[in-house]
């Protein structure tokens, strides 16, 4: 550690610069190694962040795609002709009488309630 010291005041002396001098100079310094730390730290988030970025949409494109595959195949399966044969191999034939039933739009709500029971005090 005396060799160090020995070192810094004979450049120093040989510079003639003072002590306040140099801390600032060491402090600049600092200032500059922080600065340029913070830099890389940032720029290593951001690949990371980009990368993660980057992943999360090729996910989304196998799944977009898996999605059109399968929206294929129920449009193939829902077909018009599909359905026909389905229902003739489970035996269903079509329709002789068709009758329709009226359903009334509005229902009228028959269910007990706990308003006609409650009194207030």
């Amino acid at each position: 550690m005396n060799r160090l010291t020995d070192w810094v005041d004979h450049g120093l002396k040989y510079a003639r610069w003072p002590a306040s001098r140099a801390a600032r100079l060491a402090i600049i310094v600092a200032l500059g190694v922080l600065l340029v730390g913070a830099y890389l730290v940032q720029s290593s988030q951001i690949v990371t962040a980009s990368r993660y970025v980057e992943a999360l949409r090729n996910d989304l494109l196998t799944l977009r795609r898996e999605n059109a595959l399968r929206l294929s195949a129920i449009a193939q399966s829902t077909s018009t002709s599909r359905l026909l044969e389905r229902a003739t191999a489970l035996g269903f034939q079509p329709a002789e009488v068709i009758e329709f039933v009226n359903v009334p739009t509005v229902l009228r709500d028959d269910t007990p309630s706990l308003r006609d029971s409650y009194v207030l005090p």
